[in-house]
């Protein structure tokens, strides 16, 4: 279940650990937001990149939208410049697959774009699949915190074959 929290909402669903993408715009946003409300931040990973897009990093998500498209309906095929989305797709879930086995705290992950429509995609079918409409989505407004309840987060690529039971905790 996905829920979008707004600042002034904040209090009963404050993290108690923060991870962040080693990028230098979500670490430093990891560090302001640990600053204002005393969360600390684990070291940042790079796991939780955003799916390099090598040629195509930087333009505008609708004028690259059926290139992209083209990218996940053929996973194992490189972006030139960067990543398969199956390279993305596995490096982003083994992480989260990670933290989740190594903490049972309700935690914040302050990463990317793609990050929040993958983890959508994915809960919108259920976390046993992959909703490629909900992927291409807009998606919600930079800075805004959501939380996703995780029953099962899938180890081995999209198609979510093998599961990792998780429990319920809020991210």
């Amino acid at each position: 279940r996905i829920t979008y929290v707004t600042a002034g909402s904040i209090s009963g669903a404050k993290p108690k650990i923060l991870f962040t993408s080693d990028l230098q715009r979500a670490s430093t946003t990891a560090h302001i937001v640990s600053q204002i409300t005393g969360i600390p931040v684990a070291p940042p990973t790079s796991g939780l990149r955003p799916w390099n897009l090598g040629k195509f990093q930087g333009e505008e998500s609708a004028s690259i939208a059926p290139q992209l498209k083209m990218f996940v309906n053929n996973p194992g095929q490189r972006v030139p410049g960067g990543e398969s989305f199956s390279e993305f797709s596995t490096r982003f879930l083994s992480t989260m697959k990670g933290i989740l086995a190594k903490t049972q705290l309700r935690m914040g992950i302050i990463a990317h774009h793609r990050n929040e429509r993958f983890l959508s995609a994915l809960e919108k079918a259920d976390w046993k699949g992959f909703d490629k409409p909900e992927f291409f989505k807009h998606g919600s407004p930079t800075g805004i915190m959501i939380t996703f309840e995780i029953p099962y987060v899938p180890s081995q690529g999209i198609q979510g074959r093998s599961q990792l039971q998780t429990g319920q905790r809020g991210l």
